[in-house]
C-alpha cells in the first residue's frame, strides 16, 4: 500500500525478526483505515494476517476468498 518494506526503518533482518517474534507490528497509518473501501479492506486482511493467535490468523485461503468478495471494490 505504501510502496515501503515492513519496518523499512531496520536494515538488519535479525532486528525485524527479533520485532516479530516479541510480537511488535507495523504499523499501518490511520488514514489508510478511512480514505477509501479498497484501502480499508487490504487494511483489513492485513491485520488479519498478523494476529498474534495462529487460531485468529487468517490462512491464504481466506486472504484470497476475502479478496476476491471484494474484488468490486478492490
Amino acid at each position: 500500500m505504501t510502496g515501503l518494506w515492513v519496518f523499512y526503518e531496520n536494515e538488519d533482518d535479525a532486528i525485524v525478526q527479533e520485532k516479530v517474534l516479541t510480537g511488535k507490528r507495523p504499523m499501518i497509518d490511520i488514514r489508510y483505515r478511512n480514505r477509501s473501501l479498497e484501502e480499508k479492506i487490504l487494511v483489513e486482511v492485513i491485520d488479519g494476517c498478523w494476529q498474534p493467535d495462529p487460531k485468529k490468523r487468517l490462512d491464504i485461503f481466506q486472504v484470497v476468498r476475502r479478496l476476491r468478495e471484494n474484488s468490486q471494490s478492490l
